[in-house]
């Protein structure tokens, strides 16, 4: 066999130390690393770490769209549920709303929970906070009705949380700095 910069010659095999974890070599250029601590890890035991500390594959959502959320999910709240806006955004829903709204791709826009849907020919945008209440999303049928966030918080939907007010009176019950 000849010897070029493409085919180097063979060369032993350097131990760098014994592994932590179970006891073998960890040999140089094998895939062998280092922990946190700088103490030697043999191959094996590096592949499992990587395969332990790699993200999971969400399983399908119910629409077969795959879901993957890199961050946990807050606290849980008392009556209430997450809603996955996108895939780093959550939105808060009542128990009893959930799961008709978990059926909806649901994503962040201008600060709101929104999706897109087709009515009458035309790409509309229906609001979560309009969607939970039951109002009509059809800007067609215009409504002196305005939904306002009693902790002015927009990704807090549940019905506790929102108030309709006629649209001459909206902005009268807040607080001004």
């Amino acid at each position: 066999m000849s010897t070029s910069k493409w085919n180097p010659p063979p060369t032993s095999s350097k131990v760098l130390g014994d592994c932590v974890t179970c006891g073998g070599q960890a040999i140089a250029y094998s895939g062998a690393t280092t922990n946190a601590e700088g103490n030697y890890l043999c191959v094996g035991c590096t592949t499992n770490l990587k395969a332990s500390t790699k993200l999971k594959k969400a399983a399908p959502s119910r629409n077969g769209r795959m879901v993957r959320r890199d961050h946990p999910e807050p606290p849980p709240v008392e009556g209430a549920r997450w809603l996955q806006l996108g895939t780093n955004r959550l939105a808060l829903v009542d128990a009893g709303d959930f799961k008709r709204a978990s059926v909806k791709n649901w994503f962040l826009f201008g600060g709101f929970a929104v999706r897109r849907e087709q009515w009458g020919g035309k790409l509309r945008h229906d609001y979560l906070h309009h969607f939970v209440l039951g109002l009509d999303a059809d800007p067609e049928k215009k409504s002196d009705r305005v939904v306002e966030f009693i902790d002015e918080n927009p990704l807090n939907c549940r019905r506790a949380n929102l108030r309709v007010t006629q649209r001459a009176a909206h902005g009268h019950g807040r607080a001004r700095d």
